[in-house]
């Protein structure tokens, strides 16, 4: 309450900034990383393809080779060995773009752990700080307040009298009951507007 009360006086404490700071770091949306397990997925099937593919055209490939040294020609062949050429051209292509993609994911998304990490700690300082500036703000206002305590009615009321009158109220304070008889008189002690409410028999 008496860090409520010094942060109504405007009070401010070095600690205040790097908690403001800390708190619009943690405010920010933290950035999700889709398709890394679809990407993984697009890499293994066209590496899978790749294989298949490279395995016909060596296969097409030696039985160009045999009907040559056999003084042969198959126009089929050779057509079907270049076709499957460029099959493997454009399967290899597809697998520079799936592993530049499956990188480029896996890149973002060990960036976004490691953003979750720092955020952790940016937590446990936020905790720390904030904890640091309640106490930096009590220790602000503890000596108006104790001269509060001295400048208010004793008894059960004193506390809540001097904490009401160390605080920067906007609305009037509604005092029922207590020590005072007259709200002119309630003000005057209180340094702030007071409605006094007293019971009706």
């Amino acid at each position: 309450m008496l860090a409520a009360a010094a942060r109504s006086r405007g009070y401010d404490v070095p600690v205040a900034a790097r908690l403001a700071a800390v708190r619009r770091t943690l405010a920010d949306p933290l950035p999700e990383v889709r398709g890394l397990r679809a990407a993984r997925e697009r890499l293994a099937s066209v590496g899978e393809d790749v294989v298949a593919r490279r395995e016909r055209v060596e296969r097409l490939g030696g039985q160009v080779a045999a009907l040559r040294e056999a003084g042969a020609v198959d126009a089929d062949v050779v057509d079907a060995h270049g076709t499957a050429i460029a099959a493997l051209t454009d399967a290899e292509t597809e697998v520079i773009a799936a592993t530049e993609t499956y990188d480029r994911l896996r890149r973002e998304a060990r960036a976004v752990r490691d953003e979750r990490e720092r955020r952790l700690r940016l937590a446990d300082e936020e905790r720390r700080l904030t904890r640091e500036r309640e106490a930096a703000l009590v220790a602000r206002i503890r000596p108006s307040y104790e001269r509060a305590r001295r400048a208010v009615p004793g008894g059960s009321w004193r506390d809540v009298l001097a904490l009401a009158r160390v605080s920067r109220v906007r609305a009037p304070l509604v005092l029922a009951g207590g020590p005072f008889d007259r709200a002119a008189r309630a003000a005057a002690c209180l340094d702030a507007p007071v409605v006094l409410v007293t019971a009706r028999v």
